[in-house]
């Protein structure tokens, strides 16, 4: 189940019907996708894995909610984010 997820996870920024900015993540067959409104993006933090091994963002949306995610390229993942926000 990790296999799947670590291989298939997508980041996907759509304009809903509604012309409402949102960021679907989709991780893999056996997990639900995640829909959040690019508006309700409160802030994305860079953090270190254990011992600096590996790096993932933290963002904080909507009233306290927390996600991790691990794009390939971080910095063109935050510039796209910044430049729909």
């Amino acid at each position: 189940m990790m296999l799947e997820r670590v291989l298939h996870t997508t980041y996907t920024f759509l304009l809903d019907e509604n012309g409402v900015q949102q960021l679907v993540i989709y991780r893999g067959r056996f997990s639900k996708s995640v829909s959040i409104r690019v508006g309700d993006i409160v802030k994305v933090t860079r953090m270190k894995a254990v011992f600096g091994l590996s790096c993932y963002l933290l963002m904080q949306y909507g009233a306290c909610h927390l996600i991790s995610l691990q794009p390939d390229e971080e910095e063109l993942f935050m510039a796209e984010l910044n430049k729909r926000q």
